[in-house]
């Protein structure tokens, strides 16, 4: 209730009795309110994966990207080291973090695909990267360095293709 120790100790013991119960209400309405936050994004989570499954179902030639990502050094902690390369997928209109690993160290960047565009980064800093009509036949990508607030990476290197223009898409990826 913001008193200090002195003023506890002066109160009469209903006084003491009367603020430890509106503390004890105020508590209660606090974790109400953080249970209903939690359950709010837990909605729109279900909600934006409903989504994204959507626009994965109906997608058409040109909708979905495959990516893969190998070469290059990304900062683990206060190091560069190399990363195990990986390979995702992206549909028109979706944004997702993909995750770089070095044994147990991670490290996070945010992917969004829309107009025509991959975008690297969500920050002022972010890289995009044009189609221009190259990723139907596949378009590689050298990003000489990148650095963001939670990610700082050189040398990496992308394959850029639409899902479906290779034979090996058509077997080897799956949402």
């Amino acid at each position: 209730m913001g008193l200090s120790d002195s003023e506890w100790a002066m109160l009469s013991p209903q006084e003491k009795a009367h603020y430890s119960a509106k503390q004890a209400e105020i508590n209660r309405q606090k974790e109400i309110e953080r249970e209903k936050r939690k359950q709010k994004e837990l909605e729109l989570k279900i909600l934006e994966k409903q989504r994204i499954n959507k626009l994965y179902d109906r997608a058409g030639y040109g909708d979905i990207l495959v990516v893969d990502v190998y070469g290059g050094d990304v900062k683990f902690g206060r190091k560069y080291k190399d990363y195990k390369p990986f390979s995702f997928m992206i549909v028109r209109g979706e944004q997702k973090e993909i995750t770089f690993r070095h044994k147990k160290e991670t490290s996070k960047l945010k992917v969004s695909f829309d107009a025509g565009a991959l975008h690297l980064g969500d920050s002022y800093k972010k890289v995009t990267i044009l189609d221009k009509g190259e990723f139907r036949r596949g378009k590689r990508y050298f990003l000489k360095s990148y650095k963001d607030f939670n990610f700082k990476a050189g040398k990496l290197n992308f394959y850029i293709r639409y899902k479906g223009s290779s034979r090996y898409d058509i077997y080897h990826y799956n949402r």
